[in-house]
């Protein structure tokens, strides 16, 4: 299986030599790509079984494709190798997304809060469509992962410019709900997923 990540690392060579592959300029395919592999020797499925046993060869090389495509490293927790039966997938995680969003759009942070329940909190829609927090007040005492009651996130752009999402409960409960596997995380760690 390690001519897996050869073979990848081989195929991005020529792809970005023929111009058909842009990659980061500080991006290293081929050290992201080997520790992909040590990352994969780690990773099971499902049952519990190696993916690298249990996964085709050729949804592996998928995976770690996709990862270098993205510019991503499994090393740095910015995406997981998840198999679905015998497919292997790279899903981006949240600290994926915050990298390419620093690298191409040019996001300076990302800044996520959680709203409890008894926290003073005010947010507005500005004429121009973008929505900004007003006032969070929060207290200690509020901080109960049972009483979630939203939370938002805060981009701050190069320019000084922001954008902020915010999301109830209810919201994010409905995005974990489109998740294909039941995520243990959610349920131990709501504030921290939220």
């Amino acid at each position: 299986n390690k001519n897996i990540a050869d073979s990848v690392i081989n195929r991005v060579a020529q792809l970005v030599e023929l111009n058909q592959l842009n990659l980061p300029p500080d991006y290293s395919p081929a050290n992201a790509l080997r520790a992909a592999y040590l990352v994969l020797l780690e990773t099971t499925d499902a049952n519990k079984k190696p993916v690298l046993e249990t996964c085709t060869n050729e949804s592996i090389a998928n995976a770690l494709f996709d990862m270098v495509v993205q510019g991503l490293s499994a090393a740095k927790r910015q995406g997981a190798f998840i198999a679905y039966g015998s497919k292997l997938i790279f899903q981006r995680m949240y600290a994926g997304t915050v990298a390419i969003a620093k690298r191409d759009a040019g996001v300076v942070e990302v800044n996520a809060n959680v709203i409890y329940d008894g926290d003073t909190f005010q947010y507005e829609v500005l004429p121009n469509g973008r929505t900004i927090v007003s006032k969070h007040e929060q207290s200690i005492a509020n901080i109960d992962a049972n009483k979630i009651v939203g939370a938002y996130a805060t981009v701050v752009f190069n320019d000084g410019s922001t954008n902020t999402e915010v999301m109830s409960m209810a919201q994010i409960r409905a995005a974990w709900a489109m998740n294909r596997n039941t995520n243990p995380t959610h349920n131990k760690f709501p504030d921290e997923m939220a």
